[in-house]
């Protein structure tokens, strides 16, 4: 005989995951999964940060609502942003920049050079 959990209590495994979850937990604790409906966000209410969610963050990308130790949405998959991850990638694309503009600087002085060749030569 299978019992089927009740909207109030959560199932003994995790429905994504197959991983098993503590009684009365409202998220898996390895993949982060919401075990019980949650309410949809109110429109009114706009984006509700990490520390008025009592530990949660919402998506950018969804509006979702997950725990606040991981890395993606429960939802949507879409990766929370991380500060050192923005200045690693801004630091990776300032030296991109820099190097590009190296080489078309010069390509643009041998063009000259060679032209100039032509011009006087």
């Amino acid at each position: 005989m299978e019992t089927r959990p009740t909207q109030d209590t959560p199932p003994a495994v995790c429905p994504a995951c197959a991983a098993p979850v503590a009684t009365g937990a409202h998220f898996c604790s390895l993949c982060g999964t919401p075990l019980q409906p949650t309410a949809t966000p109110d429109a009114s209410a706009g984006a509700t940060s990490a520390s008025s969610a009592g530990g949660m963050r919402q998506c950018a990308w969804c509006g979702t609502l997950s725990p606040a130790q991981l890395d993606r949405c429960t939802a949507c998959g879409a990766m929370f942003p991380r500060p050192e991850m923005d200045a690693a990638v801004e630091r990776a694309a300032e030296q991109w920049m820099r190097s590009a503009l190296g080489d078309l600087e010069a390509r643009r002085e041998k063009r000259l050079r060679k032209g100039l060749g032509k011009l006087f030569g």
